[in-house]
């Protein structure tokens, strides 16, 4: 169970069709307003794992969480402050924090923990990611795609021209 859909596409892209993953409560309320029915604090002790962003995205989850007790499930937040004391490298800590905990539930038989090692292997291009979940003011003319400066920190890209070379950037 996760408490977002944001959370819920971030656990799915780890486990795939290998897990359901629901998401608690209903997905037309904004996250800050909403209130656990019982029948979502019954739905959520039953769950095996939950996931939720945390840093108070989710206000109700620290007193849902602390009313189980040691009843409820695997309890992981998806988002924490780092101290800015070492330099962290977020793909491998996700994915090793997701494989954990989904391989200790004893319903999922998967091999997730073999795929941690190969954190450092993908490709994201963080530019890409950036404009996506940007969205400007209304009617404010901002371009989310702006020329992009030189790219000397694209190695990747030889050359971006009229783009017509990007599939793997459908709006890009």
């Amino acid at each position: 169970m996760v408490s977002t859909y944001h959370v819920q596409q971030l656990v799915l892209a780890v486990v795939g069709d290998t897990a359901e993953v629901d998401i608690i409560g209903s997905s037309n309320e904004p996250v800050h307003d909403f209130s656990p029915s019982p029948g979502d604090k019954a739905d959520l002790l039953n769950s095996d794992i939950f996931f939720y962003h945390g840093l108070k995205l989710e206000p109700w989850v620290d007193k849902a969480i602390s009313e189980m007790g040691d009843d409820g499930p695997t309890i992981i937040k998806t988002h924490a402050m780092p101290t800015g004391e070492i330099t962290l490298d977020y793909e491998s800590i996700l994915v090793d924090d997701l494989c954990s905990a989904l391989s200790e539930n004893d319903r999922l038989v998967n091999n997730l923990m073999s795929y941690k090692n190969q954190a450092s292997e993908l490709n994201i291009d963080i530019e890409y990611l950036v404009h996506q979940l940007t969205f400007p003011a209304p009617d404010s003319g901002e371009d989310l795609h702006d020329d992009h400066g030189d790219h000397d920190d694209h190695d990747d890209h030889d050359d971006h021209g009229d783009h017509d070379d990007h599939d793997d950037h459908d709006d890009h």
